[in-house]
């Protein structure tokens, strides 16, 4: 299924609102059924529209429900919740989801990390038969070290694991005001610490 179908696109609602009301319009102008007609068409397709978004998630809704579920699941402490989110073949500077976990358990019990908020994520690009994805979202981090600087941004590689379901595979963080190409070091990462 197309995902403009079932992700409920704005542009799509507006241009079954705008034709809804040309019909509407001319309807009561010219009280002529066809355009009644037109106008109930319009309405149904756009209750049917609905429906379809609320009852299937496209990859991309799949991708960014994931990274909220992800950033609420650190700010309550559960590391088990976030880590049903990353890929087994996940890989990043050496260190494996073994790895990552012990690293995030041990930034937990410090209280190194306590609050995660994630905004403005985009999907792009998403190569369902690659089974890979890339999302961009800004964030900040507040824990024990103090915050993120503003305007940190993540970019995350999401892997289609072989249950169907996208899980981060990698990732990487930048400081867009000095430079977005260069990732940020991530303190203790890889060192054991």
């Amino acid at each position: 299924m197309p995902d403009w179908l079932i992700e409920g696109r704005a542009v799509v609602y507006l241009a079954l609102a705008l034709v809804f009301v040309a019909c509407a319009w001319a309807w009561q102008r010219s009280q002529r059924r066809i355009w009644a007609i037109c106008a109930m068409t319009m309405a149904v397709l756009g209750v049917g529209y609905f429906l379809l978004d609320r009852a299937y998630e496209s990859d991309r809704e799949q991708i960014v429900r994931k990274l909220g579920d992800i950033a609420a699941a650190v700010t309550r402490r559960d590391i088990d919740a976030a880590f049903e989110n990353v890929s087994s073949s996940f890989l990043r500077g050496g260190v494996d989801k073994v790895g990552f976990r012990s690293f995030a358990d041990s930034r937990r019990r410090s209280d190194y990390v306590t609050d995660v908020q994630i905004w403005d994520i985009a999907v792009d690009p998403l190569d369902r038969a690659a089974r890979r994805a890339v999302a961009e979202c800004s964030f900040k981090v507040r824990g024990s070290f103090g915050e993120t600087p503003p305007g940190s941004f993540a970019r995350i590689t999401f892997a289609l694991d072989p249950d169907g379901q996208w899980r981060v595979q990698n990732f990487d963080w930048f400081q867009s005001i000095t430079d977005s190409n260069t990732p940020m070091p991530i303190p203790g990462w890889g060192s054991g610490r």
